[in-house]
């Protein structure tokens, strides 16, 4: 998901990479993140720019909006532990990462070293939360209290790494392509 004036949700068949459903056009900002909650069966949109304290919440199957819902933090990147039950999110114009309950309340803020980059998208796996950076496109790994541990450079520079997710235990990148029409979605080998 990208945009400029609308977005969309492509659900993207993991087998066979083909598309297998996109939304109408979305107004749900610049959509810089989004997760899935296998509890509520529910996918969540941070909007950014211009809306940064908004979310939009789809349900998973039909990807219809539920609803839109402000919290108390303007943020650009979402994910979510299903294990403890609660969404990381960092925030817009800062270097903080915040822990939200699953009703959005702010539960802990914390500080990231992710000073001289472009910040886009992260995802928790396995303890940990992984950062997606541009210019230059590294992956910043931190522990769920903001304490870097390692730095991956990214392999590809054709374009601006969005996002990341992990399917059967293999992550993925998103890169938006430089001339804005469409996206490459690249397998990381390197990450564990």
């Amino acid at each position: 998901m990208y945009g400029r004036d609308y977005s969309a949700i492509r659900k993207i068949n993991p087998t066979t990479w083909k598309t297998v459903q996109v939304t109408d056009k979305l107004h749900v900002g610049h959509g810089n993140d989004m997760c899935w909650n296998p509890h509520s069966n529910e996918i969540i949109v941070a909007h950014n720019s211009p809306d940064k304290y908004r979310l939009s919440i789809f349900d998973a199957d039909t990807l219809e909006l539920k609803e839109r819902k402000d919290i108390g933090i303007g943020i650009y990147a979402i994910d979510y532990d299903k294990f403890n039950r609660v969404y990381y999110v960092c925030e817009v114009g800062g270097h903080c990462l915040a822990r939200l309950s699953q009703d959005f309340e702010i539960k802990e803020i914390f500080s990231l070293n992710v000073q001289g980059h472009t910040r886009q998208g992260i995802t928790f796996y396995n303890g940990r939360l992984y950062m997606a950076l541009y210019n230059p496109n590294v992956i910043k790994v931190f522990d769920t209290s903001g304490k870097h541990l390692q730095t991956y450079p990214l392999p590809l520079s054709v374009g601006e790494p969005e996002n990341l997710f992990v399917y059967d235990n293999i992550f993925y990148i998103t890169y938006n392509k430089k001339n804005y029409r469409g996206g490459i979605i690249y397998r990381l080998d390197t990450i564990k």
